[in-house]
C-alpha cells in the first residue's frame, strides 16, 4: 500500500491534511486519487507501506514521507463526466450488507500525519468534538461495517447491563511507550502494561475497557462492580477490568462502541457528576480491532473481515482549532490527583465541539458511503 499525502500549493499549513490509499505491487503505483477539487495546484507527497503489517503510522512499518518536485494542477471534469462515472459505480455492484460510520481520531505523540484505524480509537462528532488534547493533527475516516449483531455487550449503553448490539464491547487502546514515558509515583502503569493485549505489528495495545473510559462513558456503577474494575487508588491493579472471553472474542474481531456524555472527567468520585445523575449524551467513542480489517480493496465480509476504512480521508490540525478559538486552558493536572475539580466545564466542552463541528462543515465533505 502506499499513502499518497496532499495539500493545496497555496495552502498556509505546509502539512498534507488530504490521504489516500492506493495498492501497490512490484514497485509500480497506478490508480486514480479522489478527493480533489477541480483546476487547483497540489503539493503531493507519498510513504510505502510494508505488505502484510498493520495500517499504523507509529510502528516502523512506513517509508520517511517523500515529496514530488513542484506541484500538479488537477483537470476541470465536467459535473455529467462525474455524475456518469458515480451511475456506472452504483450499478456495476450490489450493495453489501454494510452500513458507514464517520469517525475522527487524535493522533498522539503530536504526529502531523495519521495514523490510521488499526487497534486504534476514535470518537464521532460528539464523542471527540468537545474534548481537550494536545498537539496534533486529527483525521476524519469513513469506515464501513459489516451488519452484525453482538450479544451481550456491556459498555453500549449508559447502564451497561447485557444487551445486544449493532458494536462489540469497546476496548481501551494505548501505546505501551507513551505509557512508559507518562508514568508518575500516582500513575504506575506497571500492572496495566503486563496485561495488555498485543498484537504482532501493531503500535497500540489494548484492554478490556479500562476504568477510566469506562467513567468517561458514564458506564454504570453496577457495570463497574460486574466487570471487577479496581477502584482502589493504591492498589497495582487500579484501573484494570475484567471481561469475559465472549467479549473479548467479539471485541477483538468487530468495531467496539462506548456512549460518550456531559461531564468530561477523570475522577472515580466527584460528587453529583460520578456517579450521579443520568449524563447527557453528546457522542460514541469507537475501537477498531486489527483482527477484523480488512485488506485494501476487499469487500467487507470476505474472509471475515468485518470492517474496511475508505482509501480517502482528510485532517484539520490543532492549530487550526486555536487559531480559530479553541478553549485549550488546563483543566486537569494529572500530577495533582487531589485537584478539587477534575471534569472539563461544560461550557468549555460546548464552545469547542461547536467549533470542531463549524471547521469541519467548512470542508464541504460528502457524507461516508456517498464519496
Amino acid at each position: 500500500m502506499v499513502s499518497v499525502e496532499a495539500r493545496r500549493a497555496d495552502a498556509t499549513v505546509k502539512q498534507p491534511n488530504i490521504h489516500y490509499a492506493l495498492a501497490a505491487s512490484a514497485g509500480r503505483l497506478d490508480g486514480l486519487v479522489s478527493g480533489l477539487a477541480p483546476q487547483t495546484a497540489y503539493v503531493l507527497a507519498v510513504r510505502t507501506h510494508r505488505s502484510g503489517c498493520a495500517e499504523d503510522g507509529g510502528n516502523g512499518t512506513f517509508s520517511e514521507l517523500t515529496f514530488l518536485a513542484g506541484s500538479c494542477s488537477t483537470l476541470n471534469i465536467s459535473e455529467e463526466v462525474e455524475e456518469i462515472a458515480a451511475d456506472a459505480a452504483t450499478t456495476s455492484r450490489a450493495p453489501p450488507p454494510t452500513r458507514w460510520l464517520e469517525v475522527f481520531r487524535y493522533t498522539e505523540g503530536g504526529r502531523t500525519l495519521p495514523d490510521f484505524l488499526d487497534n486504534h480509537d476514535s470518537g464521532d462528532m460528539g464523542g471527540d468534538g468537545g474534548i481537550t488534547f494536545g498537539d496534533g493533527i486529527i483525521t476524519r475516516y469513513c469506515v464501513e461495517m459489516l451488519n452484525t449483531t453482538v450479544e451481550g455487550t456491556t459498555t453500549t449503553t449508559f447502564e451497561g447491563a447485557p444487551v445486544a448490539s449493532a458494536f462489540a464491547d469497546y476496548r481501551s487502546t494505548n501505546p505501551p511507550w507513551l505509557l512508559k514515558e507518562t508514568a508518575t509515583p500516582y500513575f504506575n502503569f506497571t500492572n496495566w502494561l503486563a496485561s495488555a493485549e498485543v498484537t504482532l505489528g501493531t503500535e497500540y495495545a489494548s484492554w478490556c475497557d479500562l476504568l477510566p473510559d469506562r467513567m468517561w462513558g458514564h458506564l454504570s456503577r453496577a457495570s463497574l462492580l460486574a466487570a471487577s474494575c479496581d477502584a482502589n487508588l493504591t492498589s497495582p491493579n487500579h484501573s484494570l477490568c475484567r471481561c469475559s472471553e465472549h467479549s473479548a472474542a467479539a471485541s477483538r474481531l468487530y468495531t467496539g462502541m462506548t456512549p460518550i456524555g456531559f461531564p468530561f472527567f477523570v475522577s472515580t468520585a466527584v460528587p453529583g457528576v460520578y456517579p450521579g445523575a443520568r449524563p447527557t449524551p453528546i457522542g460514541h467513542w469507537y475501537s477498531h480491532p486489527v483482527g477484523g480489517r480488512c485488506p485494501l480493496g476487499a469487500p467487507v465480509g470476505q474472509g471475515g473481515c468485518t470492517w474496511q476504512r475508505a482509501p480517502l480521508s482528510h485532517s484539520i490540525f490543532t492549530s487550526d482549532l486555536l487559531e480559530n478559538g479553541w478553549d485549550n486552558s488546563s483543566w486537569w493536572d494529572p500530577t495533582k490527583p487531589s485537584s478539587p475539580d477534575l471534569h472539563q466545564p461544560e461550557e468549555m466542552s460546548l464552545h469547542n465541539m461547536a467549533l470542531f463541528r463549524k471547521l469541519w462543515a467548512a470542508k464541504g465533505l460528502a457524507p461516508c458511503g456517498q464519496a
